[in-house]
């Protein structure tokens, strides 16, 4: 008797899943493209699109009306078309896929009000979108939004471990916060609201990350950086690294003209370049009390008063230190720290004069010139060398490049 009521259940359920699979209308699977009004109205009885859902950059309807469509199994797409100013869809919940829009120069408004959970969202030139009426996106992959109007992004139910965080060039976003813990690519906050506050106290590893245009930043439990860490024309006093025990390329701190001081206290490691140049305010370069090793070259430009590099023990690449102040470059290049560099030329310049080590094992000398100190920043070909001399990634040697040119 066991058995057969096991056998029927079994029965039942495969009929129930058989019954299932049948009962989706062709219309509702596979790659739907949708082309016309005519094309949206065929699929909008469906309550899941299983497969992706593109609309064709020839649609010519202003409103996409997604209907009774309440799940979309893999991508939402919808790219390159100029007529469409409006998107609804009152039972969309999940985008299972990317949802992607891209150059929709006429969208301004989207009205989504239960979605809630997307694989990624890729959202770029949409120049006049200022409202996307969503519930807080779970997101569990990327996120990319560029070029928007849009005023507000709420990534508070962001996935603790994500692959790309892109807010770039949105110019009404003036804060965000994310609790995300990783980053497994890389991490682009540039160009938003006129000093845009960031809060990203959860994060403690991130692959490549550049910051630029903030006006406050919370990464406090940031523990590592894989690759290289940019930290570029903000508005920030402080920046609190005080967790920070690694980087694995170039750490790159320059044109911060607020920034007084910088706490990295547990940083041990930094595999590539140490530069920070032309940061206004910094006179004391001195919260890296444990830094041992640095695997490329060292550059320090600025109002430079003390420099403290106590438990350095190896400088694989150059040197240069070059101060508008009254740094005694004497002494420091008779300081023990000297000693550690094993790149080749050492070079210090302040208002007292220009002094050079040349780093030959057997016979170190020191030369003085004259002259007046020039920010290299004014000096376009000598700001894009910096990234091979400090053995940069390529993407950091552009946007230093990028730089040089915004600053002349």
């Amino acid at each position: 008797m066991l058995w057969r009521s096991i056998i029927q259940i079994g029965l039942a359920v495969a009929m129930s899943v058989n019954s299932s699979v049948v009962s989706i209308a062709p219309e509702c699977r596979g790659d739907v493209i949708i082309a016309s009004v005519a094309d949206m109205n065929v699929i909008n009885k469906c309550a899941t699109i299983y497969g992706s859902l593109t609309i064709d950059s020839n649609f010519n309807n202003e409103l996409i009306d997604l209907a009774d469509i309440e799940s979309i199994t893999e991508d939402l797409v919808i790219n390159q078309n100029h007529h469409i100013s409006e998107i609804r869809g009152s039972k969309v919940s999940s985008v299972a896929g990317t949802f992607r829009l891209q150059e929709l120069t006429n969208l301004f408004n989207m009205e989504l009000p239960n979605l809630h959970a997307v694989n990624s969202i890729e959202w770029s030139v949409l120049p006049i979108l200022s409202y996307a009426n969503t519930l807080p996106l779970k997101v569990n992959k990327s996120v990319v939004v560029s070029d928007t109007s849009l005023q507000e992004l709420d990534l508070r139910n962001v996935a603790p471990e994500i692959e790309v965080l892109d807010i770039n060039n949105n110019r009404y976003i003036y804060n965000l916060s994310v609790p995300v813990e990783r980053i497994e690519v890389s991490m682009h906050l540039v160009s938003n609201g006129e000093g845009m506050t960031v809060d990203l106290a959860n994060l403690t590893h991130v692959r490549n990350m550049t910051l630029q245009h903030l006006g406050g930043l919370k990464i406090h439990q940031l523990e590592a950086v894989e690759n290289s860490m940019a930290i570029i024309s903000n508005k920030f006093g402080t920046l609190n690294l005080s967790k920070l025990r690694r980087v694995g390329g170039t750490l790159f701190i320059a044109t911060n003209a607020e920034l007084a001081s910088i706490e990295a206290n547990h940083l041990e490691d930094i595999r590539g370049g140490f530069v920070a140049i032309n940061n206004s305010k910094l006179y004391d370069v001195d919260g890296f009390k444990q830094l041992t090793s640095i695997g490329g070259a060292l550059h320090v430009e600025g109002p430079i008063e003390n420099l403290g590099f106590d438990s350095l023990r190896e400088l694989r690449g150059s040197a240069l230190i070059k101060a508008t102040s009254g740094f005694d470059c004497d002494a420091w290049l008779s300081s023990e720290m000297v000693t550690k560099i094993r790149g080749g030329a050492i070079r210090c310049e302040s208002n007292q004069g220009h002094y050079t080590s040349h780093d030959d094992e057997e016979d170190r000398h020191i030369t003085q010139e004259s002259g007046p100190v020039t920010p290299i920043a004014t000096e376009p070909a000598r700001m894009t060398s910096i990234a091979w001399q400090l053995s940069c990634s390529p993407w950091l040697y552009m946007l230093i490049g990028a730089i040089a040119v915004a600053l002349n």
